[in-house]
């Protein structure tokens, strides 16, 4: 079955050329460790809501945007044979969009229910 990894971060605007290219690096890195896709978006409309919201959720402040991103695995094992290598292979130990201590970063694995 698929496994699928997702992330949500506030990544400051001033730094969107990075987050680009690193993602494209971490992208291709992705593909070689088998993802089947893998997507990063830079936010569109991420409106502060009443009671909770992407903004609020990762503390984001005026000069960040919300980027998402997800990577799908044909199965477990392979996401974690991948999430082996990354924290033994010095190609990821820096994410160069990312500041601090990972503070305004949300991640998790799921496993599809439906897919259409």
């Amino acid at each position: 079955m698929q496994h699928i990894w997702t992330y949500h971060a506030a990544i400051p605007r001033s730094r969107r050329s990075g987050f680009e290219a690193a993602a494209k690096d971490a992208a291709q890195q992705f593909y070689d460790a088998g993802a089947i896709t893998v997507h990063d978006a830079w936010e569109a409309d991420t409106p502060n809501g009443s009671f909770t919201s992407f903004p609020a959720a990762l503390g984001k402040t005026e000069d960040e945007a919300v980027v998402f991103g997800y990577v799908i695995w044909p199965d477990a094992e392979t996401a974690e044979k991948c999430m082996e290598i990354m924290g033994n292979d010095p190609k990821w130990s820096c994410i160069p969009f990312m500041e601090g201590d990972g503070k305004k970063l949300l991640w998790g694995q799921f496993g599809p229910i439906a897919k259409t």
